[in-house]
């Protein structure tokens, strides 16, 4: 059975999906998503209420 979701798909760049994942695995707290079609998916039902700003910011130092 599928759920109806809406994702955030992040393009990596030059460095490519897989590095990215490690990256964002590698954060603190880590971040799960998966691969598809080099991007990164991440969907928002895993992020708890009032975490959005600690997603963003592991988001943004992963692609620095």
């Amino acid at each position: 059975e599928r759920l109806a979701t809406t994702v955030l798909a992040l393009t990596p760049g030059r460095r490519g999906a897989n590095d990215l994942l490690r990256r964002l695995r590698e954060s603190e707290p880590p971040v799960i998503g998966r691969i598809e079609q080099d991007r990164v998916y991440l969907d928002p039902r895993t992020v708890l209420p009032g975490e959005d700003d600690v997603l963003l910011e592991a988001v943004r130092a992963a692609l620095a």
